[in-house]
């Protein structure tokens, strides 16, 4: 009856609920394909699992390659994976090898279905705020971000209450141009709408992604084709016909018989 041992664990939550999920949300991304406009590029799709299943991860090589290790979890579980030798040997694999990673998905995949567990996203903090946001910009999106058109350049991003943007994109911004001739409208432009242009950064060289959208030249001059107010045709005087007089109606005599009997 003497105990000699007692492993019962003593926990610290060393994170804030809201720190954790974002710091989630972040290694989520590291699974998925794409980053926008792939100036990172992940290395941990291969462990993205086939049910459809929410999962975070990251992976860890040593410098000496002598380690690999993917380290994931789920709403469900947490696993890691390390791959090497016992003697430290450096493992002849690509830079890339993503074998660690398969061997991850595999297991995952196996006990989710297994154990038939239903796919459900991480559970998000009360104190998680979800705004879109300009990638270029990084500010509050508007419509002339939303008017670029380019995949990623709104997207949706979580932040803890109060640490949200409060500006609102000064990238993006919409001018009007007359429709026929793409200047700027003149005080006569029958016709007019706003187009999306962008602020380009002053030291930019060259031809860049965002070149096509910067405000050209002709957009900046006023309209050439509308300086003055369009002419009209003198409307065509129509006579107006002269209707005949209709004479007034006289009264109809009053029969005797009747004023005989009035004057009774």
């Amino acid at each position: 009856g003497e105990v000699l041992i007692d492993n019962t664990p003593e926990t610290h939550q060393v994170l804030k609920e809201s720190s954790a999920f974002l710091l989630t949300d972040a290694m989520r991304g590291s699974l998925q394909e794409g980053t926008l406009f792939d100036t990172v590029k992940t290395t941990s799709t291969a462990a993205a699992l086939d049910n459809g299943m929410p999962a975070a991860g990251k992976s860890g090589t040593s410098t000496g390659r002598t380690d690999l290790w993917f380290v994931g979890y789920t709403p469900y579980y947490t696993m890691g994976i390390w791959s090497g030798y016992d003697d430290m040997s450096k493992m002849d694999v690509t830079e890339n090898s993503p074998y660690h990673k398969i061997i991850w998905k595999k297991i995952m995949d196996r006990i989710d279905q297994s154990q038939g567990l239903a796919a459900k996203e991480f559970e998000v903090p009360k104190d998680i705020v979800q705004v879109e946001i300009c990638a270029k910009s990084g500010k509050l999106a508007t419509d002339a971000c939303r008017a670029d058109g380019r995949s990623g350049i709104v997207y949706k991003e979580y932040f803890l209450s109060g640490t949200e943007p409060v500006t609102e994109c000064d990238v993006h911004y919409f001018s009007q141009v007359c429709s026929e001739s793409g200047m700027a409208p003149a005080r006569y432009c029958p016709s007019v709408y706003n187009k999306m242009f962008m602020h380009l950064p002053s030291d930019t060289t060259g031809d860049t992604e965002d070149s096509r959208y910067a405000m050209t030249s002709r957009a900046s001059r006023t309209c050439t084709l509308h300086q003055s107010p369009p002419t009209t045709a003198a409307p065509t005087t129509v006579p107006v016909p002269t209707l005949p007089t209709v004479p007034e109606t006289e009264p109809a005599p009053t029969p005797a018989g009747e004023a005989e009997q009035s004057g009774e």
